[in-house]
């Protein structure tokens, strides 16, 4: 297992993170592109746009951030935090989009 952070000023597009490992998205920082395997995660204090979560992965947003487009597959999950907001997110069938109170879920696609 393994932790990569990206720090305010730092982008990180097109990468994979590899299962069991985890990935920190500061304030200032910002992802694009990025695939969270299977068993891994992300923490988003940054910027999020199209980020694809594999099957049992797990994205979490938290306040004054926007995350836009992720794709959440069967098994994964999305965690929004309260002052935190998920816009056009994806959720195929067996995946989960939690959003707690404060947070905001616009435009999501659902699939049965």
């Amino acid at each position: 297992m393994s932790d990569r952070v990206v720090s305010s000023g730092q982008s990180l597009s097109g990468q994979d993170i590899a299962g069991g490992d985890s990935l920190v998205v500061m304030a200032g920082g910002s992802i694009v592109d990025t695939t969270i395997g299977a068993g891994a995660s992300d923490a988003v204090y940054g910027m999020a746009s199209n980020t694809t979560l594999m099957a049992s992965a797990s994205d979490t947003v938290f306040a004054n951030v926007v995350a836009i487009g992720t794709k959440v597959g069967s098994g994964a999950a999305q965690y929004v935090s309260g002052g935190g907001v998920a816009s056009a997110t994806g959720v195929q069938s067996g995946g989960q989009l939690f959003v707690n109170s404060n947070g905001l879920a616009q435009a999501a696609i659902i699939e049965s």
